[in-house]
């Protein structure tokens, strides 16, 4: 039996709906994704035409949910995580609003280690040379090859 909700998953779960005098009046069919988003928020509401019981799929609130994953904001401030890569567009401005409310800033400077800038300058320097190294092979030019091996032998040498 496929799914009430989706209508092309094979439904696992069962929701009885049960009328005033305590028997079944309706059964709803659910996969195991479907059943999973069925909560308090889903209404059963007497349908006025028959005077029986109906279900109403719609939610008690709209809320504004991401349009990829369907991830709501108050699941964000419960766990802590995004569904997908797709909710920070979506909750860019609840994210901004939060941020400040919560930390100094919305802005990471960061911090580099005390040697990084350092070391970042002799390996870049060593690229260059290596560059030039091989330049100076193509044409031949081997003492001044000699001269840029021992420099950079220097170089890597305050890399360690």
């Amino acid at each position: 039996m496929k799914c009430d909700m989706c209508g092309w998953r094979e439904a696992k779960v069962v929701v009885y709906l049960i009328g005033a005098e305590r028997e079944v009046k309706n059964k709803l069919f659910l996969c195991s994704a479907c059943s999973r988003e069925v909560s308090v928020s889903w209404v059963v509401s007497p349908d006025s035409q028959k005077g029986s019981l109906s279900t109403r799929i719609s939610p008690l609130e709209e809320k504004e949910s991401c349009p990829f994953c369907g991830w709501q904001w108050e699941e964000f401030l419960e766990s802590g995580l995004f569904g997908c890569p797709h909710c920070y567009n979506s909750y860019f401005p609840d994210i901004k609003n939060w941020l400040l409310e919560n930390q100094l800033g919305t802005h990471h400077r960061g911090k580099n280690p005390a040697n990084w800038r350092k070391k970042n300058k002799i390996r870049n320097a060593i690229l260059r040379l290596s560059r030039d190294l091989e330049k100076c092979i193509e044409e031949e030019n081997y003492e001044k090859a000699g001269q840029l091996k021992k420099i950079m032998e220097k170089l890597n040498a305050h890399l360690k």
